[in-house]
């Protein structure tokens, strides 16, 4: 049993190991890949789908992210 000391160095080591986590999304793309590999979907299942693979990506080997925002846009390229 450690030292309260030391418990609270413990939860100081792990708050520096999370970082906050922005995740870009390009709908269109998202999309047209999700329908070429799986199949049309509805609006309500494609975005459970993207909430599950976004949420998947938070965590790497020993660093936790804690998920800050998911940015999704959909909008075609600008002209040059």
């Amino acid at each position: 049993m450690g030292s309260a000391y030391s418990e609270g160095f413990s939860l100081y080591m792990e708050e520096i190991n999370m970082s906050k986590t922005a995740i870009l999304v390009d709908g269109g793309y998202f999309r047209m890949r999700t329908s070429v590999l799986y199949g049309p979907h509805s609006a309500i299942e494609t975005a459970n789908a993207l909430s599950s693979y976004c949420k998947r990506h938070l965590t790497e080997h020993d660093i936790s992210h804690e998920l800050y925002r998911i940015y999704y846009y959909d909008c075609p390229p600008a002209d040059k």
